[in-house]
C-alpha cells in the first residue's frame, strides 16, 4: 500500500516535472500540397543537404490549438545550404520578427532533383497560396480579383503614386 502511494507520487511528480520543465517537441515528417517534407528541426540545428529543393519555415501553434506546426514561409532554391546557411535567406529577419518565433523557428525540406528551378518556383508559389492566402497574391492576381478597379489603380500608379489617406 505504501509502496503504491510512493509510485503513484512519482509517477504525478515526473509527469508535472515534464509539463513545467521544457522538453523537445518530436515531430512527424510533414506533407503540405503533396510535397513530402523532413522532420521539422529547430532552424539553427538542421542538417540542410547542398541540394536542389524545397524549403519550409514553421513555427508552434498556439498552445489551445491542436498543437504542431505553421508554416510562415515557403520557399526554393537551387542550393538549399548555401541559400539558409551560408549567405542567409533575405527573409531571415523577418521570420525572427515573427511573433511566434520567440517558440522557435523550425525548417522542414523536400529536395527536388528532377525539376527545373522555374518548376520549384511554381511550386513554393502553389504552397504559399495553399497555406497563406493573405500574403501570396501578386499584383496581377491582386488587379484581376478587382477588376472594375483595375485601370483606375493602374492610372494612378503611372501618374505619380496611389495616395494614402
Amino acid at each position: 500500500m505504501v509502496m503504491a502511494r510512493i509510485g503513484s507520487w512519482v509517477h504525478a511528480y515526473t509527469r508535472s516535472a515534464g509539463v513545467w520543465i521544457h522538453r523537445r517537441h518530436r515531430f512527424r515528417p510533414t506533407t503540405s500540397g503533396g510535397q513530402q517534407f523532413s522532420v521539422p528541426e529547430p532552424i539553427f540545428e538542421a542538417n540542410i543537404p547542398a541540394a536542389p529543393g524545397l524549403f519550409a519555415v514553421q513555427v508552434p501553434r498556439p498552445w489551445w490549438l491542436a498543437g504542431g506546426l505553421q508554416p510562415i514561409h515557403f520557399g526554393a532554391s537551387f542550393d538549399l545550404h548555401r541559400e539558409l546557411m551560408v549567405d542567409g535567406h533575405d527573409d531571415f529577419v523577418a521570420w525572427l520578427a515573427h511573433h511566434r518565433s520567440t517558440s522557435g523557428l523550425y525548417l522542414s525540406i523536400c529536395v527536388m532533383d528532377g525539376p527545373d528551378h522555374g518548376a520549384r518556383i511554381r511550386e513554393s508559389a502553389r504552397l504559399r497560396r495553399q497555406y497563406m492566402p493573405r500574403h501570396a497574391h501578386s499584383v496581377d492576381e491582386f488587379l484581376h480579383g478587382h477588376s472594375d478597379q483595375r485601370e483606375t489603380i493602374l492610372a494612378q500608379a503611372l501618374d505619380g503614386g496611389i495616395e494614402t489617406q
